[in-house]
């Protein structure tokens, strides 16, 4: 009898908390990820090594499938990653450009790709996936993937076997789109101060205001952002997180991708970095439209860096070393547009400088004195920073610098 009640509180464990995850995530913050730079021919490299070890193959084995659905030019698309994993021994016998698209592709003439477009409902194409290792999912419009993948909120065949392969060790990767899908919900539209003064929108209406829709949710309680530091989405990463109650985003750096293991360990590669937004202690507040934030906790990692996702260890890259009472810079005053300077505000400027604190203002536009923001970024006994060379390239990790955010007015006076 007891053996009866331990197995069936065993079942009831698994049904409460789901099967354990055994794949891996490669979510790449976009760029054109050019294999001549190293730490980019990395990226596919680890995606590669990933689903050989996920699925117990080896290259000569592993199959790979290009999910194309999010650009207007499928096969043009897919090809192109195709020849990427060719260059790392997939062979070409082994991969499969997975037949759903919305468009058709004017590089093949005598085939109409846009009528794949209901094929996620296919068990054919299915059982093609359940003999996959790994999946990329191309870049383009990210809501073509959700809009395909899910039929009035409800998985495809497709999708419930993307899941399967996923939960069994098999790697999913993506870029730019096909990195913004991983989470749900998903940031689909918007820039920082769209987030931050014009509102929220769940609907793909053309206005300007953050666009927060369902993804697919592969990184599970989490959010992403990706073109991360190029495009200053800083702030637009903040406020998906707080109208959604989401303690912890990553915002992605563009030819940089965050390797999630397991759903328990994370690790960078590329050439820039991630950074991990945290509101665990935090305060937000709207009024009259416009956000507030206190005590958002900031971590940034580079190439080379570990995270663990349930007791927040963090495992520095090697060439580093922690910054101690040696700092080099004495910051002023610093003004940062459309924060596009975050990463070197919180390494040169906070855990690398002499000063406890730095201010910033952030401006969308000087001439409108409402679209302003004031930016407090400063330490507690949690912070760290840690600096090294690799290559003759300076590299930082952070961890835990604090910041406040609040809006406020100008007053722009003529000499």
């Amino acid at each position: 009898m007891r053996r009866l009640f331990a197995f069936v509180f065993l079942v009831l464990v698994v049904m409460a908390f789901g099967q354990q995850i055994k794949g891996s995530l490669v979510i790449v913050g976009g760029g054109n990820i050019p294999q001549v730079i190293e730490e980019c021919r990395l990226i596919f490299q680890r995606f590669i090594e990933l689903a050989c070890e996920g699925r117990k193959k080896t290259v000569d084995t592993v199959k790979i499938g290009i999910m194309p659905t999010a650009s207007s030019r499928p096969i043009q698309s897919a090809r192109s990653f195709m020849e990427d994993f060719k260059k790392f021994g997939v062979k070409e016998e082994n991969m499969y450009i997975i037949p759903i698209a919305l468009f058709n592709d004017d590089s093949t003439e005598k085939v109409d790709e846009s009528l794949w477009r209901d094929n996620a409902n296919s068990e054919a194409v299915a059982r093609e996936i359940e003999k996959l290792d790994g999946i990329w999912f191309v870049g383009g419009d990210q809501t073509r993937y959700v809009n395909t993948l899910l039929k009035d909120g409800k998985e495809t065949p497709v999708l419930r076997a993307i899941w399967k392969i996923y939960e069994e060790g098999a790697v999913l990767g993506g870029s730019s789109a096909g990195a913004a899908i991983m989470t749900d919900p998903m940031i689909s539209g918007g820039t920082s101060f769209d987030a931050l003064l014009r509102g929220i929108t769940y609907e793909d209406d053309g206005s300007p205001r953050l666009f927060i829709t369902k993804g697919l949710g592969f990184f599970k309680g989490y959010i992403v952002d990706q073109h991360f530091s190029r495009r200053g989405r800083f702030a637009r990463l903040l406020v998906a997180m707080a109208d959604q109650n989401i303690k912890k985003g990553f915002g992605i750096d563009e030819n940089t991708a965050l390797i999630v293991k397991r759903m328990e360990e994370i690790e960078v590669v590329g050439m820039g970095g991630v950074f991990l937004l945290d509101l665990s202690e935090a305060s937000a507040e709207k009024v009259g439209g416009t956000w507030s934030f206190e005590r958002v906790r900031i971590s940034y990692f580079e190439k080379g860096d570990k995270f663990e996702l349930s007791t927040g260890r963090y495992t520095s890259n090697p060439y580093r070393k922690l910054i101690r009472a040696n700092e080099y810079y004495e910051s002023q005053w610093h003004s940062v547009t459309n924060f596009m300077e975050i990463k070197n505000i919180i390494t040169y400027d906070v855990v690398d400088n002499t000063r406890p604190e730095v201010i910033v203002l952030a401006v969308e536009d000087v001439t409108k004195p409402d679209t302003a923001f004031l930016l407090r970024f400063y330490k507690d006994k949690n912070t760290r920073g840690y600096w090294g060379k690799i290559n003759e390239v300076e590299t930082y990790g952070v961890l835990n610098v604090l910041m406040d955010l609040k809006p406020v007015k100008l007053k722009i006076e003529s000499f």
